[in-house]
C-alpha cells in the first residue's frame, strides 16, 4: 500500500479502516525543489499506511487563505512531520503549524535524509537574519522507527525515545 500525497480538507478515501493523516510541514522556500520532492517521497515510503498531506499540493493562493484554512486542516490530522529547507531553516508558517500541532496534541516528528527523527524543537535565528521564509533552525534528535511513530498516532501523540 502506498501513501497518497495530497487530499485537502474533505478529501474522500476508499472505504475501510481510517488511515492516519500526516501533514508534512515544510517551508515555502523549499516548494518546487528536488529537496522537497525527495523528502515528501521518503515520508510516503517510510509511512506507507498513512495519507501524507503536502501543503504544497494544497496550493493556497495567499498566506491569508492558508491562515483561514489551517484550523480545519489541523483538526483532521493525526500527526505532523516537519523538514527544513536545504539551508536547514524553516519559516514562520512552519513555526505556527508546529506550535498549533503541539497545542492540539498531535504526534510531532522531524524528517531528514536519514528518516524520521525526534523533534526536539527549533531555535530562532538571530533577529537580524530572520525573514518570514527563514526564521528558525529545526532541532532534531534521535531517529524514530516508523512503527513507533505510527503507534504514537494511536496512543495520543506521545513518542517514546
Amino acid at each position: 500500500m502506498s501513501a497518497r500525497v495530497g487530499g485537502g480538507p474533505g478529501a474522500k478515501s476508499a472505504p475501510g479502516p481510517a488511515r492516519p493523516r500526516i501533514y508534512v510541514a515544510h517551508p515555502m522556500s523549499a516548494y518546487k525543489t528536488a529537496h522537497a520532492r525527495r523528502l515528501v517521497a521518503t515520508l510516503g515510503k517510510v509511512l506507507p499506511d498513512a495519507d501524507v498531506v503536502d501543503p504544497e499540493q494544497l496550493a493556497w493562493a495567499t498566506s491569508e487563505a492558508w491562515f483561514d484554512a489551517w484550523p480545519d486542516v489541523l483538526a483532521g490530522l493525526s500527526g505532523v512531520v516537519v523538514f527544513a529547507a536545504a539551508d536547514e531553516t524553516i519559516g514562520l508558517g512552519c513555526v505556527l503549524e508546529l506550535t498549533d500541532a503541539l497545542a492540539a496534541g498531535v504526534a510531532l516528528a522531524g524528517l531528514d535524509s536519514s528518516g524520521l527523527r525526534r523533534l526536539e524543537g527549533f531555535r530562532l535565528l538571530p533577529e537580524s537574519k530572520r525573514t518570514w521564509r527563514s526564521i528558525a533552525r529545526l532541532l532534531l534528535g534521535a531517529r524514530i522507527a516508523p512503527t513507533r511513530y505510527m503507534r504514537a498516532l494511536a496512543d495520543g501523540g506521545n513518542i517514546d525515545p
